[in-house]
């Protein structure tokens, strides 16, 4: 790699060129294509911070901060002493709820992924945020669970093959909620509008609904009628007869 250090006053620039033709692949030949070098503290080390390009035929760019030898990891900090938001593609990185990071895609989505060494880098590989024609997505990309919770234990899960379990990590239904505490456990339908049905229906293969379960609010019955085109369902009133 041959650096060159250009001082433009005319256009009160500094240029830092470099012709680096080997592809960045491990850190022998990242610190041979290091372009630009800020070492702000020599007191702490060989700490220091690079840019490199990398040789890809893709025109991408490294930043990284390293040792003399570049084999060592540290972090890199963005408005690491007074805060303030962090905006990619965008000029106006939002602030609507104090420091964000503001991803902006030119076209019709863009998207957060996250991989590790597990999961791999590909595109089919990780964990994916994702906006795209006005809808959203939290995409689980590997064949494998994905976990809700609060306070530091697991609440909810949806399994690889798509049951959902709130208190049960091994739902073996769709739905399965397990209540390990003492004391009720159950599911609350509400309509905050006067005299309206709440249903549970039980559809088709075809789509359509055929059995179902309804509360009506008005008389304060529980029907049950296994075919909801009948006319005559099984009905408990209001005083039990």
């Amino acid at each position: 790699s041959v650096n060159m250090l250009v001082v433009d006053g005319g256009n009160n620039k500094v240029l830092v060129s470099a012709t680096n033709t080997a592809s960045v692949t491990d850190a022998a030949s990242a610190l041979a294509a290091r372009a630009f070098e800020v070492n702000g503290n020599a007191g702490e080390g060989s700490d220091n911070l690079s840019i490199f390009a990398m040789a890809d035929g893709t025109g991408n760019y490294g930043m990284e901060v390293s040792n003399s030898g570049h084999n060592a990891q540290y972090d890199l900090l963005l408005n690491p002493v007074n805060g303030g938001s962090v905006g990619i593609g965008t000029t106006t990185a939002s602030s609507s709820y104090t420091t964000q990071l503001h991803v902006h895609g030119s076209g019709t989505g863009a998207s957060v992924h996250i991989t590790d060494n597990d999961t791999g880098s590909e595109n089919s590989a990780g964990l994916e945020l994702i906006t795209h024609s006005d809808l959203a997505y939290i995409w689980q990309r590997e064949p494998a669970d994905m976990l809700f919770g609060t306070t530091a234990t697991e609440r909810m899960r949806i399994t690889a093959a798509g049951n959902v379990g709130i208190g049960e990590a091994s739902p073996d239904k769709h739905l399965h909620i397990k209540n390990t505490a003492t004391g009720s456990t159950g599911i609350a339908i509400e309509n905050t509008n006067n005299g309206q049905n709440l249903d549970i229906d039980f559809y088709s293969n075809a789509g359509a609904a055929q059995g179902r379960i309804r509360y009506a609010e008005g008389a304060g019955d529980i029907s049950l009628n296994p075919n909801v085109s009948g006319s005559d369902p099984f009905t408990v009133k209001w005083d039990g007869k």
